[in-house]
């Protein structure tokens, strides 16, 4: 199976993705044991984890070294140097010492981590991103907590054992993360010693702690940070403010402590409620989470330098395709049309929507089968455009 190929089925199997969405997400962890110890090895290895260290000890944002939830930087006198480069030995006696080596946002350095991530958000349409932690023997990284996003534990090497509580808050927002005191711990639902190859789905707000016993651990955390249908509401809300000159205007002064003041916006937001309720097209709200999320994504690397070089050849029997990993979106606004796509979009008068709806829904095609009342060399300009500004790839 290739890299592209491992997906969110590949991933939970033997777990259908139907029963996991109608009775796992968000709802309750999911424990998935297999006698499979390189099950994840297409994706990530212990071997690659030094050379990974290495290239991002620069980003200090990037790289934590923690022992039971403390910062190994904090409480050493070997602090990072002043070029703000974690020195290679010192994560070595770090680790030596019981600390967790972790490295965040590994779906920007590692190709099938981030075609692992990007095979997910085209299924959620949430973004998704990656983090590694290794954990030498007899170890703990982080103390219990509970996390404001859901979380796949992939255990790449070694074993960890996992203690997984009840939630201490109930799908919480993403600025709703807290301490969890140790005289508050919920129920222990779940003490499970995950090996290499085996999977936990922990949906956020559950309390969770991993340590090692007689086995160092290697264990990639995917976390799908989800639009919430708050994120829905507020998202209409903007767009009725682009709209609504009153909804910008600014609360009374001193508003809540006058209750007179506390009465009128009382009023004015039912007012707001029944403009969003009967003005706002839940399409268009889609749209803008759409837009915003396609924004936030980039994509994935596949040479695209080397297609840029041959734009020149393209001509009308060529064949394209789009780029892997790549989501499409189209947008009307008035007298033109947009397809958005990860990090870019294009746009385009409204008579070009037939073409840019064809290519969104098609993998590969001539570019002489581009539809609509067009002719052949505004096809080959619209191809070449979207080569240029990254959806598009030459075939042949």
């Amino acid at each position: 199976m290739s890299q592209q190929e491992f997906d969110f089925d590949k991933l939970i199997f033997p777990i259908k993705t139907n029963v996991f969405f109608s009775d796992y997400w968000e709802q309750q962890p999911l424990i998935v044991t297999r006698e499979e110890r390189d099950y994840y090895s297409q994706i990530l290895s212990i071997k690659q984890i030094e050379s990974l260290i290495y290239s991002r000890r620069r980003d200090a944002t990037q790289i934590r070294v923690i022992n039971q939830s403390q910062s190994y930087f904090q409480n050493s006198t070997s602090q990072i140097n002043s070029d703000n480069i974690f020195g290679i030995n010192e994560i070595y006696n770090a680790y030596y010492q019981g600390n967790t080596i972790t490295l965040n946002q590994l779906q920007y350095s590692c190709e099938p981590i981030a075609i692992l991530c990007r095979n997910l958000e085209k299924l959620f349409h949430f973004q998704v991103n990656a983090s590694i932690y290794l954990t030498p023997k007899q170890a703990q990284g982080i103390v219990p907590h509970y996390d404001t996003h859901d979380v796949f534990i992939l255990q790449i090497e070694g074993s960890k054992i996992w203690h997984i509580y009840d939630y201490f808050c109930c799908l919480p927002l993403a600025k709703d993360r807290q301490p969890v005191p140790a005289d508050q711990l919920p129920p222990r639902l779940h003490e499970v010693c995950l090996n290499a190859g085996d999977l936990i789905y922990i949906p956020r707000g559950y309390v969770h702690e991993a340590l090692t016993s007689e086995s160092s651990s290697l264990h990639l955390t995917i976390a799908i940070h989800p639009l919430r249908l708050s994120d829905l509401i507020t998202s209409a809300i903007n767009l009725a403010s682009k709209d609504c000159v009153s909804l910008r205007k600014s609360l009374p002064i001193g508003f809540f402590n006058n209750k007179e003041q506390v009465g009128i916006l009382t009023h004015q937001f039912k007012e707001l409620l029944d403009k969003i309720t009967t003005e706002i097209n839940i399409e268009d709200v889609i749209d803008d989470l759409a837009e915003d999320l396609l924004a936030k994504l980039e994509p994935l690397p596949d040479g695209h330098f080397a297609q840029i070089d041959r734009l020149q050849n393209l001509d009308i029997n060529s064949i394209l395709r789009k780029r892997d990993g790549i989501i499409c979106h189209i947008l009307k606004k008035g007298d033109s049309v947009s397809i958005y796509f990860p990090g870019n979009h294009v746009s385009a008068p409204s008579f070009i929507e037939p073409a840019l709806r064809f290519i969104a829904e098609t993998e590969e095609f001539y570019v002489n089968s581009i539809p609509g009342n067009i002719s052949d060399e505004s096809k080959l300009v619209l191809a070449r455009r979207l080569v240029k500004e990254g959806l598009l790839t030459i075939v042949h």
